[in-house]
């Protein structure tokens, strides 16, 4: 109880002593979650000193956490049946918070990934061209979950992330070899078990492609592709804009990522770019060269979330997605950090800016006509 008790500081002793008796019962699930945000935000109550967003977000983090910790502690197993297949964590939770424009879409679970285009048609493509953060409950995709979720990479900045190429390098005799190992070498001791996590790892990769072409079906698509898997715990990044190589500068990107794990994975998202453009471009981004979008964006980043006054304190949703949960976004222009997570696949796939829905959009015009923007303005 003692690493409760470190995290407890937003909590009444009371309403701690509950919540840490539902983590050793392992009985956390949405219903305790929002009771617990009830009282957090309830002005009549006594109990609670903190009622802001900012306190429920926080609480709910570290809470997560120690759900977290005590599994590993009092668990002889990564997951139970129980676990797996009852209730618990089976929505994904969104606190939103006020002080930042809404752009979450959440879609109603359908049974195959080819009646999301029959429902909605071109307007997942609308949302994501607009800088949307489409989130999929319970995304129909076919893998092995118990495989998957015995499967956890070691804990170093070699296995942060893996790329599909490596995963799938074929298995020969020198799998284990000092000189040149499989990458997989260090998960599995034998070739079998490899094996089968490679057979999945296709199955889903190719699963990711088929969606994102279904979804899009008018983009044109070029051959390249990252896909990557993270299969050990991330901890808080810090909130950043992406930026990607000087290759993709004049490409839509389009991606989308899933929570493979039994456990929800947190994320945290501020202002958009174009409100943060808005705020702040004419103090600390006029001076940065933007004939290369993505470096103009790593600059911009560095200096928002890196030398703005009060960085910390900027105001953020927070998004606890639920196992099985895919949410498609362009990290390009939504800002973002991983708070928590350990099993994650992300998918990131390129397309022409002239095939989009309206090339005037893109990322890549988005930034090249700052100036004329706001000289209109």
């Amino acid at each position: 109880m003692a690493f409760f008790k470190k995290y407890r500081s937003n909590l009444s002793d009371r309403i701690a002593a509950k919540v840490a008796k539902a983590f050793l019962d392992e009985k956390f699930s949405n219903k305790l979650a929002k009771n617990i945000a009830d009282k957090m935000l309830n002005a009549e109550s006594r109990l609670i000193k903190h009622k802001d967003i900012k306190s429920l977000q926080i609480t709910l983090q570290r809470n997560l956490i120690l759900n977290e910790h005590v599994r590993q502690n009092f668990d002889k197993g990564p997951a139970s049946t129980k676990f797996i297949e009852g209730d618990t964590y089976s929505s994904s939770i969104i606190i939103k918070n006020p002080d930042v424009e809404d752009y979450f879409k959440i879609l109603k679970p359908l049974a195959s990934l080819e009646e999301y285009y029959e429902e909605y048609g071109d307007q997942i493509a609308k949302w994501y061209e607009e800088g949307k953060v489409i989130v999929f409950e319970k995304a129909p995709f076919k893998y092995n979950v118990s495989l998957l979720h015995e499967v956890e990479f070691p804990v170093g900045r070699n296995f942060q992330k893996i790329v599909t190429d490596d995963i799938l390098e074929p298995i020969t005799k020198k799998y284990a070899s000092k000189d040149e190992p499989h990458s997989l070498s260090h998960v599995f001791r034998d070739t079998v078990a490899a094996g089968e996590f490679q057979n999945e790892v296709s199955g889903v990769n190719d699963q990711l492609r088929k969606f994102a072409k279904l979804l899009f079906p008018k983009y044109e698509f070029i051959a390249d592709e990252n896909l990557l898997w993270r299969f050990n715990p991330t901890y808080p990044q810090g909130i950043h804009i992406d930026a990607y190589s000087k290759k993709y500068n004049e490409v839509q990107t389009v991606r989308l990522f899933m929570n493979m794990d039994y456990i929800p994975r947190i994320w945290n998202s501020s202002h958009s770019l174009d409100v943060l453009l808005e705020k702040y471009y004419d103090i600390y981004g006029k001076d940065i060269d933007r004939s290369l979008p993505n470096e103009f964006n790593r600059e911009f980043s560095r200096r928002i979330f890196g030398m703005v006054p009060s960085k910390d304190n900027m105001p953020k949703h927070m998004a606890l997605f639920a196992p099985g949960t895919l949410w498609m976004v362009n990290s390009l222009i939504i800002p973002h950090e991983i708070f928590f997570g350990r099993r994650m696949v992300s998918a990131s796939f390129f397309a022409k800016n002239e095939s989009m829905l309206d090339p005037s959009k893109s990322f890549y015009n988005k930034i090249m006509s700052l100036d004329a923007v706001k000289k209109a303005a």
